[in-house]
C-alpha cells in the first residue's frame, strides 16, 4: 500500500475512541445569498461548516493516526459516493483509501459541477480536475480516480457556497466524527499514536495516546 503501509493480521489490538467536542458558546454559521437556481436551493443557505449536537458533540471532525507502519486492511472495498443531495455534498467529510475511484452523483434536478483540489500542509492548493455531474433525471454519475494522499476539497462551481472534503488515506485507522461527536477506531496494533484531528471550520490539533492489547483508550477532544 501507499507510504509503506503494511497489511498484516492485528491480533488483540485495541480500540481509540472517544468525542470531539465544541466549547464555545454559540454554535451557528454564516448564511449566504444564493445567486444561480434560488427558486430551487433558497434564496439563502447556511454555510453548514459548524453542526453540534448532543453534549457540544461536533459533527464532521476527522480523527485520523498521523503514521502507522502496518495494521488492518481497509474495511470495504466499494466505491465511494459524493452525491449532490439539496444543493449539497454528501457526506460533508469522507475518509476513503487513497488511489480508490469515486463516483460523484447528482440527485438533484438542476446541474451541478464539482471543482476537486489537493490542499497542502502549506495551504497552498494543487487543482486536480472539474466535472460536470448530470442530472438526477439521467440517473448517471461520474468516476474519477483521485491519485493522491492527502485532503481535497471539493468546491462548487455553479453555487459556490457548496463544499465537501475528502482525505485520501494510506492506512484504514481513520474516523469521521458522527451527529453527537463520537468516533471510534477497532484493531489498532499496540502502541504510542499521534492523532491529528481536522475540522474545516475549528482547525486542528494534535493528541498523543496509548493503545494498549485488548483495551479501550478513551480521548476527548475540546476546541
Amino acid at each position: 500500500m501507499a507510504h509503506g503501509y503494511e497489511v498484516t493480521e492485528v491480533k488483540n489490538g485495541g480500540v481509540i475512541s472517544g468525542r470531539v467536542c465544541y466549547s464555545g458558546k454559540e454554535a451557528h454559521d454564516s448564511l449566504v445569498k444564493v445567486g444561480t437556481h434560488s427558486e430551487y436551493c433558497g434564496e439563502q443557505v447556511e454555510l453548514g461548516r459548524l453542526r453540534v449536537g448532543t453534549d457540544s458533540g461536533v459533527q464532521w471532525a476527522t480523527v485520523m493516526i498521523t503514521w502507522i507502519e502496518k495494521g488492518k486492511c481497509f474495511d470495504s472495498i466499494h466505491i465511494p459516493l459524493v452525491h449532490n443531495i439539496d444543493c449539497r455534498f454528501e457526506p460533508r467529510v469522507s475518509l476513503i483509501q487513497s488511489h480508490t475511484p469515486i463516483k460523484i452523483m447528482n440527485g438533484d434536478k438542476i446541474p451541478h459541477r464539482a471543482h476537486f483540489a489537493l490542499i497542502k500542509d502549506s495551504g497552498q492548493t494543487k487543482d486536480l480536475m472539474s466535472i460536470a455531474v448530470p442530472w438526477a433525471e439521467m440517473n448517471l454519475g461520474v468516476s474519477r480516480m483521485l491519485g493522491h494522499t492527502g485532503l481535497v476539497g471539493i468546491y462548487g462551481i455553479v453555487h459556490p457556497f457548496e463544499r465537501g472534503w475528502i482525505w485520501m488515506m494510506a492506512h484504514p485507522y481513520g474516523e469521521v466524527t458522527d451527529k453527537n461527536g463520537k468516533f471510534s477506531m477497532k484493531d489498532v496494533p499496540p502502541g504510542i499514536y499521534k492523532l491529528r484531528v481536522w475540522h474545516e471550520y475549528l482547525g486542528e490539533q494534535t493528541v498523543t495516546v496509548i493503545v494498549r492489547a485488548g483495551d479501550v483508550s478513551d480521548v476527548t477532544v475540546i476546541y
